[in-house]
C-alpha cells in the first residue's frame, strides 16, 4: 500500500499551536465549558478479541455527563449497543480527551475509573469507579482507589487488569501539597483498592499516565517534573513498590507549565527476545514533536529518538502483537485550521516503519487516537468532529493478523 506523505505546516502556525498547548501552570485543569456535544472522552481495553470502550457523553440540552459501556466481541470488527453506567447516579467531573474516564477488563470483570467533581479551585474531586461482573449488563458504584480521603486534585487515571480479577490503577493527586503519581491494587476485581503507593512524589501536574502490564511486572510512563521529559517506573512486586527506570528520550526540556500530553509503552516479541517501545511528545525548541524510541533492557537504556509525523504531530499512542507494531497521533495540517489522525506500523519489531497514513474522515476535525491489540490485530480508535456537529468516535483496523493455516481431518 503507497501512503502519502505530509507536508509540514508552516512554522508561524506552528508557534501559534505550541503556545496555546503549552499554557501556563493550572490553566489545563480549569473547566472545559461550551457547548460542544456528543462524545467528549473515548477510552478502549483490549482483552483477548473483547475490546471494551468507554465513553463519557454530552447530549445536546443534557446538563450531565453520562458514562456508557460498548463491547466488540471480535476484536472490534462490530459493537454491540451502548449502555449506561450507573444510569444517573455518576457524577463525572468535565471530561476532556487526555483527561477522561478509564476502563479495563478481566474476563467479564469491568473496573471504570473517573473523576468526580469536588472542592478544588478547578472543580475537579476525588476518584470513582463503577463495577461490572458480567460484561456489562449491570453495574454497581465501586470504592475510590485514593486512600487520601481527598475531595480534590485527582485525575489523570489509567487502570489494567493486572492478574486474574485483579486491578492496578495509577493516577494523579496533591495529597501533600504537590502533585505526584500514586498507585493502588484492587486484589477483587474492583470491590476494594489496597494501601496507596507512591510511583514518584513529584511530577507534572496534567498529563496523561499509562500502564503497560505483562505477566511478572507493570511498567508505567509520566511526564517527570524537572526536566518534563517522559520517564517509565516498573513494579515488579505486585504493585508494592516501584522503581523510576529512567528517562524514555532524556530531551532536557525545561519549562514550567501543562503541556496535557502523555505518552504510551508496548512491546514486541521475537525469538524469546522483548523489545520495549516508546512513543512521547516534547515541547522543546526545534525538537517539538513526537518521537519513537525502543529498548532491549526494559527501559534502562533507549535508541535515539526518531521523529514521527512533523511538529504538528502531539497527541499519541501504540500498541503491539508479536512483532508487529503501530503508533498512531494526531497532528495539524497546514494553517492549522484541521487536526487529523495518523498511523504508522513496522511488522519487524520497530526498524523499519511504513509512511503515516491518514486514517481519519477526510472533512473532519479528528484527535486523541487509542491504540490496542487483540489476537485479530492492532484497533485504532478517535474522535472527530465534522463542522459544528456533535463528535463522534471512529474505529479502523491498522493491522490485521494473518489467518490461521486451514487443516483438514
Amino acid at each position: 500500500m503507497r501512503i502519502p506523505a505530509l507536508k509540514p505546516a508552516p512554522r508561524v502556525w506552528l508557534l501559534l499551536g505550541l503556545a496555546i498547548a503549552l499554557a501556563p501552570r493550572g490553566l489545563a485543569h480549569e473547566k472545559h465549558v461550551g457547548t460542544v456535544t456528543g462524545v467528549l472522552g473515548l477510552d478502549l481495553y483490549a482483552s483477548g478479541d473483547v475490546v471494551d470502550a468507554l465513553l463519557a457523553v454530552q447530549e445536546d440540552g443534557a446538563k450531565a455527563i453520562e458514562l456508557r459501556h460498548v463491547r466488540s466481541t471480535d476484536g472490534g470488527r462490530t459493537w454491540g449497543p451502548a449502555a449506561p453506567i450507573l444510569k444517573g447516579k455518576a457524577a463525572v467531573f468535565s471530561p476532556r480527551r487526555g483527561a477522561e474516564p478509564q476502563i479495563a477488563a478481566s474476563g467479564d470483570r469491568i473496573v471504570v475509573i473517573w473523576t468526580e467533581p469536588g472542592s478544588s479551585p478547578w472543580g475537579s474531586g476525588a476518584l470513582a469507579s463503577a463495577v461490572s461482573p458480567d460484561g456489562g449488563r449491570t453495574w454497581r458504584k465501586g470504592p475510590t482507589p485514593a486512600d487520601d480521603g481527598t475531595t480534590k486534585d485527582h485525575g489523570f487515571v489509567d487502570v489494567a487488569a493486572f492478574g486474574p480479577n485483579r486491578f492496578l490503577a495509577v493516577w494523579l493527586d496533591s495529597r501533600d501539597g504537590e502533585q505526584g503519581l500514586r498507585s493502588a491494587v484492587s486484589p477483587d476485581a474492583g470491590a476494594s483498592w489496597g494501601k496507596n503507593v507512591d510511583v514518584d512524589a513529584r511530577t507534572c501536574e496534567c498529563c496523561a499516565n499509562r500502564l503497560l502490564v505483562r505477566q511478572d511486572r507493570a511498567d508505567v510512563i509520566y511526564r517527570d517534573l524537572d526536566p518534563r521529559d517522559m520517564v517509565v517506573a516498573t513494579t515488579t512486586d505486585g504493585g508494592r513498590s516501584w522503581r523510576k527506570v529512567g528517562a524514555a528520550g532524556p530531551f532536557g526540556w525545561k519549562f514550567d507549565g501543562c503541556p496535557e500530553v502523555g505518552g504510551a509503552l508496548a512491546v514486541t516479541e521475537a525469538a524469546g527476545l522483548e523489545t520495549l517501545h516508546a512513543l512521547v511528545w516534547t515541547g522543546k525548541g526545534s525538537e517539538v514533536g513526537v518521537w519513537r524510541l525502543s529498548s532491549g533492557d526494559r527501559g534502562l537504556t533507549w535508541s535515539k529518538p526518531a521523529r514521527m509525523g512533523d511538529a504538528a504531530a502531539k497527541h499519541l499512542d501504540m500498541a503491539a502483537s508479536g512483532a508487529c507494531v503501530a503508533a498512531v497521533w494526531d497532528q495539524y495540517l497546514a494553517r492549522g485550521k484541521r487536526s487529523v489522525v495518523l498511523a504508522s506500523v513496522s511488522c519487524d519489531g520497530g526498524r523499519i516503519w511504513s509512511k503515516p497514513n491518514i486514517i481519519s474522515a477526510p472533512n473532519a476535525n479528528a484527535t486523541h487516537p487509542l491504540a490496542v491489540a487483540t489476537p485479530r490485530g492492532i484497533l485504532a480508535a478517535w474522535t472527530e468532529r465534522t463542522g459544528a456537529g456533535p463528535i463522534d468516535w471512529k474505529t479502523r483496523a491498522l493491522w490485521e493478523a494473518p489467518a490461521a493455516p486451514h487443516v483438514s481431518e
